[in-house]
């Protein structure tokens, strides 16, 4: 009737203002370069096997300088992990020696990738499985309210049970659906990574249609994929089919050398097209030593006056660490229990200007209509 539409028309219009705001409050929010991604991998130093609670201690010093350097720049800092932090470095007297490594590491960091590098979900012939080794880290990230991706392995090295180079891509996608329903609810789980592109475009059985769950990629070699014009095409057409949801970049060079970014920013616009983001990935292990902490501590500093030559239209957007954090439902959780975020999400400047602009836009949509 009539005078039912008429009553229901303010509400009506009221919802489809609602959808003009956040069309234009979202609009090229979602961010591109969000963070620095660390591979230093301490325990494949000789003293690891010598003096672990040394080369440990050293380690997560420089976890916390790096985190320290960024400051309150809006990237955040990850780090990758190996399935052995879920041990204590040591027995000696101290509290960090008989705590569990994962503990320190997470709590310095803003997210870590982890290198739960086996070829099934649920283990075999007594190795574990990418569920029973990645849920110390998972636990934890509930416990803190901290992100945490699980990485999986596609180069051909041994032993075989580590990678899916084998099985390919077909077998890795079904182990990884396995692994999702387990920690599908838990507030940490950040989804999948997979190591490392080349091997991974190349992979045998890949899968037929494109993968339902998200996962990022270490991209290391990157040359052909940032100043090829041709490479870096066939390559986000290739990223867009596996639903690659963020790129680890090595990106050594790219801040220490290059004084042309042109093919750097040509390659995080079309990152930003395709809505991917992007991690300036860096990675060498005497990283991990005391004496080699100010090469890591620099390659920071030069990312941040990276940053600042490429706008906020790059780096401004949500502050939630990675491209997908918080994607899960924090009930149901499957081996911790969730707690709140440490702090509120801060805003950008830009973002707060364009929400500004947006709510005067359907201001005057709303004197228009109604007036």
């Amino acid at each position: 009737p009539a005078s039912a539409t008429g009553r229901l028309m303010p509400q009506m219009m009221n919802r489809v203002l609602w959808l003009v705001l956040l069309s234009l409050v979202c609009v090229n929010t979602q961010r591109t370069l969000v963070g620095v991604h660390f591979d230093v991998e301490p325990h494949t130093l000789p003293g690891w096997s010598t003096d672990r609670v040394s080369v440990a201690t050293q380690f997560v010093a420089l976890v916390t300088k790096l985190r320290q350097a960024l400051g309150a720049s809006s990237l955040c800092l990850t780090m990758d992990v190996p399935i052995a932090f879920r041990s204590a470095p040591g027995t000696s007297g101290s509290t960090f020696a008989t705590t569990p490594l994962l503990q320190s590491v997470m709590d310095a960091a803003d997210r870590v990738t982890v290198m739960d590098y086996r070829d099934q979900a649920l283990g075999q012939k007594g190795f574990g499985g990418i569920v029973s080794l990645g849920q110390p880290f998972v636990d934890y990230g509930n416990q803190i309210g901290k992100p945490v991706v699980l990485g999986v392995e596609t180069i051909n090295i041994a032993p075989e049970y580590i990678t899916f180079f084998e099985e390919g891509g077909q077998v890795m996608d079904s182990e990884l659906q396995i692994t999702n329903t387990y920690f599908h609810g838990n507030r940490s789980f950040d989804f999948f990574a997979v190591h490392e592109v080349r091997t991974y475009m190349t992979i045998k059985n890949p899968s037929t249609t494109k993968p339902s769950l998200p996962r990022d990629v270490w991209l290391w070699n990157w040359e052909d994929y940032v100043n090829n014009a041709t490479a870096r095409t066939q390559f986000f057409a290739w990223a867009v089919s596996q639903n690659v949801r963020t790129i680890y970049l090595e990106a050594q060079e790219i801040v220490q050398d290059y004084t042309d970014k042109t093919n750097t920013r040509t390659f995080l616009d079309v990152a930003k097209s395709n809505r991917i983001c992007v991690e300036f990935l860096f990675g060498l292990k005497t990283w991990a030593l005391t004496e080699n902490h100010a090469k890591a501590v620099a390659l920071v500093n030069l990312t941040l006056s990276f940053v600042n030559t490429l706008g906020p239209d790059y780096t401004s957007g949500p502050a939630a660490c990675g491209c997908g954090f918080s994607q899960n439902s924090p009930d149901a959780v499957v081996g911790g229990t969730p707690t709140p975020p440490p702090s509120n999400p801060t805003v950008s400047i830009a973002e707060r200007i364009r929400g500004w602009i947006g709510l005067c836009v359907v201001c005057a949509l709303a004197v228009l209509l109604f007036v």
